[in-house]
């Protein structure tokens, strides 16, 4: 006959088999977490960066719309930064919006502006820069950059003559 010691360390040994995980169930369940973490991250990273792309390509967008509305109003594009957040006259058809900053743009020719450019991926989503062609006396084109997020790098806008050429020069906006 079985004694009541033994009875009670049987029923310890069974419970003890029964209850809690072991290392390894433990292990393999933080790996799968740690990828599923790993996945969320990188989707959520290229979201953003996709979010801040477009948001700055609108801004560029609106800027080129203010700048078009500015040369129908006076017969030139803005000759200041100034220019684009006041318009043209007493009562301007467009002007920019408050929330976007419009820097100097780079001097230089086309696509080889010279300088140290003032968009980066730190501020380039709500800033804009803005060169004339030429002289921003009386401007008959212009160039807007912004910053292109998932390349990198900054990227152009052309208004009236200004373009890619390399024999278009273009002067930094006051």
């Amino acid at each position: 006959m079985i004694g009541a010691s033994e009875m009670v360390l049987s029923n310890i040994k069974s419970r003890r088999k029964d209850s809690g995980f072991t290392i390894v169930e433990l292990l393999v369940v933080i790996v799968v977490i740690g990828i599923l973490a790993a996945i969320t991250v990188v989707s959520y990273t290229g979201i953003t960066t996709k979010a801040k792309g477009a948001q700055a390509q609108a801004n560029a967008n609106s800027i080129q719309q203010v700048a078009e509305a500015y040369n129908t109003d006076a017969g030139y594009y803005p000759p200041t930064i100034a220019a684009f957040a006041s318009g043209f006259g007493t009562s301007p058809t467009a002007v920019k919006p408050n929330s976007i900053t419009i820097l100097a743009g780079q001097a230089g020719t086309g696509l080889t502006p010279s300088g140290t450019e003032n968009i980066t991926s730190g501020n380039g989503q709500a800033n804009i820069s803005w060169s004339c062609v030429t002289s921003c006396t009386n401007a008959q084109g212009g160039r807007i950059g912004y910053y292109d997020y998932a390349n990198s790098a900054r990227v152009f806008i052309y208004v009236g003559t200004g373009n890619a050429l390399t024999g278009t020069t273009y002067v930094a906006a006051s």
